[in-house]
């Protein structure tokens, strides 16, 4: 699966990059919003992984804009934050989002929840 892993951390974001690697995942990280549309435009990952304090475009506006354009308007959304509440914000891009993980948090946490959407796209996105 193409995963797209955005987090302002980049030392986390290496880590993650070569853990989602070892378990067969195509992983591309982003620590900005801004760097997230150039990933959009050269490949639309099949799943995108949010941390909610993204700097540069904030994962609200990366999701606002996903939501917006065809074809990355179906892509899911795992969002990260510190509250799981904190980013419900009631757009349209909330949408997107089938699955919300609280920090901290396992990186094969995250790779579980990566998987189970995998496995069960439909539902995944229902």
């Amino acid at each position: 699966m193409r995963v797209l892993f955005a987090d302002s951390d980049s030392e986390f974001l290496d880590l993650a990059k070569r853990f989602l690697s070892q378990c067969g995942h195509k992983a591309r990280v982003a620590s900005i919003g801004v760097e997230c549309m150039t990933c959009f435009r050269d490949s639309a990952p099949e799943m995108v992984v949010f941390d909610g304090e993204l700097f540069w475009g904030g994962s609200d506006g990366v999701r606002e804009f996903m939501n917006e354009e065809p074809g990355l308007d179906a892509i899911p959304v795992i969002l990260v934050s510190d509250e799981l509440q904190d980013s419900r914000t009631g757009s349209g891009a909330d949408l997107l989002v089938v699955d919300r993980l609280r920090k901290p948090y396992s990186l094969t946490h995250r790779i579980g929840r990566i998987q189970a959407c995998e496995t069960n796209r439909l539902g995944c996105l229902a």
